[in-house]
């Protein structure tokens, strides 16, 4: 209970995280200042998508090694999406506000053979959707599951990708 801490990022860009690098002037005054970092597994990522229109598809290709993967999406769209891989189906809310966040939509199991195929569909609700709405995908993500993030301090997390880190005040 109480107020949460703020949590920063490394300004990764498109990435939902990024790997903390010592060698540079920033990452070492990082790891050198207390507080924890959150590790995880680096995520295998599709890079941008594009826009969609109303009743329109695309498809992301991921190259996944074996094992089970968490998907979510970076995107923004003022109707919801929805989403099929690997037999599974799933539907994303509206979001309108800034691209960011990535969403959780659903768990696969890739054999490390082929590319895993998503297709992101734009739905045309009704008649009275604007034509001109448009759904920007910006990534998707798929992380290992069972999550591999664990909390470190700033120092030990050099060389490793960071999904979050909080500085201790004081």
């Amino acid at each position: 209970s109480g107020p949460t801490p703020p949590r920063l990022s490394l300004d990764p860009g498109e990435a939902p995280g990024a790997v903390l690098d010592c060698r540079t002037p920033q990452g070492l005054h990082l790891s050198r200042s207390a507080g924890v970092a959150a590790i995880m597994a680096t995520p295998v990522l599709s890079g941008d998508v594009g826009a969609l229109g109303p009743n329109s598809s695309a498809t992301a290709l991921l190259r996944l090694p074996r094992g089970t993967w968490d998907l979510s999406l970076e995107y923004t769209s003022a109707e919801s999406l929805k989403l099929a891989a690997a037999g599974g189906r799933w539907e994303l809310a509206a979001n309108t506000a800034r691209p960011g966040p990535y969403f959780y939509f659903g768990t696969v199991y890739s054999d490390g053979k082929k590319p895993l195929q998503v297709q992101i569909y734009e739905t045309h609700p009704s008649r009275f959707t604007a034509p001109l709405d448009t759904a920007s995908i910006s990534n998707l993500a798929a992380t290992r599951n069972p999550d591999t993030r664990t909390l470190v301090p700033l120092a030990r997390a050099c060389g490793r990708y960071v999904d979050w880190y909080r500085l201790d005040r004081g």
